[in-house]
């Protein structure tokens, strides 16, 4: 995130609950990976509201309440296309509770919604008929909140009708990709980024940038390594694999010029040709340089308080 969390500012977080997680009954793929990237993000922000589907049993959107029909068939409902869905979140049961590791204590506000046996509601700001509103809106508002940060479940469906309805409000709406997981049917993960693209819509990637500066940086110590590029691919490739451990098990390195690991990973980025290249004594050497050195720098560039 480039811009400086402020006090307009509120995560929003869609519907991590258990029935969306693995094991549930309309779990999404990988749902609870984005678990731990929530609870860190939510540390970097004062404003947190929640939201939780809460639908009645025999709810209409359930597979079950329609003879004849299965999950995942779409029909027709009074206010339009519906998907039929597997009975999940049904109030007062194991599945509708948040993820047992989901950890914000600071959250300000839990918005219910599918409590309508009628209608259902992928939306934080509106039921399935995009009129009946859930009152966040007027909360947001009188609160003053201008900007949300949207993560949760499912990307292609409740994020995407909340961050569609957020922007239709007038808030502006950044929707932070690396903390949703999709369920996509038929395309419809493809849908939602058309979705955000044609509303101008943000879909931020945390680590965007820093998969794109090991790309750079890896191919420069292959090209400067010459008849060693099995050390550089080596070494190259280990880096990959803690950044995508790191990505998964939800620990990020902030691009962030104060943050000591921005220190850490730069001065190994910038020093991999060396390390590759120079003979095998001397690469502990480097990497201590290349930590201490980059440290100290940061140390000096940064202002006293």
């Amino acid at each position: 995130m480039a811009d400086k969390i402020g006090d307009n500012d509120l995560l929003l977080v869609i519907d991590l609950q258990n029935d969306f997680c693995p094991g549930g009954s309309l779990a999404v793929p990988a749902g609870e990976e984005i678990v731990p990237i929530v609870n860190r993000l939510a540390g970097r922000f004062a404003h947190v509201v929640l939201t939780q589907d809460w639908h009645p049993a025999g709810h209409s959107s359930f597979a079950s309440a329609n003879p004849g029909r299965a999950p995942f068939d779409v029909v027709t409902f009074p206010y339009g296309p519906q998907v039929l869905w597997p009975d999940h979140c049904v109030q007062e049961t194991a599945g509708a509770e948040f993820h047992a590791d989901l950890a914000v204590p600071h959250a300000e506000l839990i918005i219910r919604k599918g409590c309508r046996r009628a209608i259902d509601s992928y939306s934080a700001f509106y039921e399935n008929d995009r009129s009946t509103p859930t009152g966040l809106a007027g909360y947001l508002r009188e609160r003053g909140f201008t900007r949300l940060f949207l993560v949760g479940l499912a990307l292609d469906f409740c994020v995407r009708y909340s961050a569609e309805d957020g922007h239709r409000c007038g808030f502006d709406v950044v929707v932070i990709e690396d903390a949703t997981r999709a369920i996509d049917l038929d395309s419809s993960a493809d849908a939602a980024r058309r979705a955000f693209a044609e509303l101008g819509i943000p879909g931020l990637l945390i680590l965007v940038s820093l998969f794109a500066a090991v790309a750079l940086y890896g191919a420069r110590a292959i090209l400067a390594c010459r008849g060693r590029i099995h050390s550089a691919a080596a070494a190259f490739g280990a880096l990959l694999v803690v950044i995508e451990l790191d990505a998964f098990k939800g620990f990020h390195l902030d691009l962030d010029p104060t943050n000591v690991y921005f220190w850490l990973f730069a001065g190994f980025l910038f020093r991999l040709p060396r390390l590759a290249t120079e003979p095998a004594r001397q690469r502990p050497r480097t990497m201590f340089r290349a930590a201490t050195g980059n440290i100290r720098s940061s140390a000096r560039a940064r202002p006293r308080a």
